[in-house]
């Protein structure tokens, strides 16, 4: 702002302003204009960040991936990737692209699925968002899936019902039921008896 006084005291002032362009083929920015971005990662609809929070699926079932993107930041983001680590993080040959090219206004959320199978044991994964402006996040999520368990379909000599039935090499047959453990927790095989077949 310019201000001007006349030597009997008499002051004035008056603002003014100017917007810089960068000159043809500059491609330094002229501020740094903060852009943000959010992702969360939902294992059938729940936030299992931690394994401690696995959600429990019967082995053979299906899982559904839920990737919430939100651009927190004052601009648009465009050019948005969203890509799933599919379990590996250390080995990213087989990383899955779920979306890319997305443009997101600011304040706006978009959501995409993906589906698989559930694997016995514990599986963590981990969706990476980043966008073109460099905004980028990350967001683990995590399952564990137990033996399925199945009817008893055999009754065994001691009044006993078996589940699954294996056989070994000494002409044994043992028949094992599988149990879950609490939420989340691994098939536990049970012996329950087993008997010689010929």
């Amino acid at each position: 702002m310019a201000t001007a006084t006349a030597a009997e005291g008499v002051t004035d002032g008056d603002p003014s302003w100017y917007s810089a362009a960068a000159a043809p083929g500059d491609d330094t920015p002229l501020a740094d204009v903060a852009v943000a971005i959010d992702i969360e990662l939902f294992t059938n609809g729940v936030d299992a960040d931690l394994p401690a929070q696995a959600v429990g699926i019967p082995s053979g079932n299906a899982v559904n991936w839920s990737y919430r993107v939100t651009n927190e930041g004052p601009e648009a983001l465009t050019d948005i990737t969203v890509v799933d680590d599919n379990g590996t993080p250390d080995d990213p040959s087989d990383d899955i692209t779920i979306v890319t090219g997305v443009f997101l206004d600011s304040g706006a959320t978009v959501v995409f699925t993906a589906q698989g199978t559930a694997v016995v044991g514990l599986f963590g994964n981990i969706a990476v968002v980043v966008s073109a402006e460099g905004a980028t996040d990350f967001d683990p999520s995590h399952y564990i899936a137990s033996l399925t368990p199945v009817p008893p379909p055999t009754q065994l000599p001691n009044g006993g019902t078996g589940g699954l039935a294996r056989t070994a090499s000494d002409g044994w047959i043992a028949y094992l039921w599988a149990t879950v453990a609490g939420l989340g927790a691994l098939g536990l095989l049970t012996w329950y008896g087993r008997r010689r077949f010929n």
